[in-house]
C-alpha cells in the first residue's frame, strides 16, 4: 500500500517533480554555501573596486550565472555538497531557471520564504531545488 502522506520522506515535492524531499540540502548547509560565495565575491570585490557593494553583488550574480547554469552547482555548493538540480528531470537546471533563481536570490526576500515543499521562493518560481550531491532523483 503507498504512503500518500505529505510528510513522508520518500515522497516527492510534489506529483511532477523527480527531486524527493528527503534530497534536499538543508538550511545551514545552504547558508554556509551562500557565505562562502558572497565571500569569494567580496574579495573580488576588495581587490578591484575597494570593496563596493555593487561590484560585490555583481560578481556574485556572474559566478551563480555562469557556474551554477554550466555546472549545476556554485563555489559554495560543491564545498558543502550540493548541486541545483531541475525538479521536473533532476537534471541541471536551464540557462532561464538558473537567471530567475539567482535574480531572485539576489534580492534576499524570497530567501526568506519557504514552502511546504521544503524549498524557498526562490527555488520554486524557478523550478529548481538545491539537493544533497550524493542523492540521487526517484520517481
Amino acid at each position: 500500500m503507498q504512503n500518500n502522506s505529505p510528510n513522508s520522506s520518500s515522497e516527492s515535492i510534489d506529483p511532477s517533480s523527480a527531486v524527493p524531499i528527503d534530497a534536499l540540502a538543508g538550511l545551514p548547509r545552504r547558508l554556509l554555501g551562500l557565505g562562502l560565495d558572497w565571500g569569494i565575491a567580496t574579495l573580488i570585490s576588495w581587490a578591484f573596486a575597494h570593496g563596493n557593494g555593487m561590484v560585490t553583488m555583481a560578481v556574485w550574480v556572474v559566478m551563480q550565472l555562469t557556474l551554477v547554469s554550466t555546472l549545476g552547482m556554485g563555489f559554495g555548493h560543491l564545498v558543502f555538497g550540493m548541486r541545483v538540480v531541475n525538479v521536473a528531470n533532476a537534471g541541471r537546471p536551464g540557462v532561464l531557471q538558473v537567471l530567475i533563481r539567482t535574480v531572485l536570490l539576489a534580492l534576499f526576500v524570497p530567501g526568506l520564504v519557504w514552502g511546504k515543499d521544503g524549498r524557498p521562493a526562490h527555488d520554486r518560481a524557478a523550478g529548481t531545488a538545491v539537493v544533497l550531491a550524493g542523492r540521487t532523483a526517484q520517481r
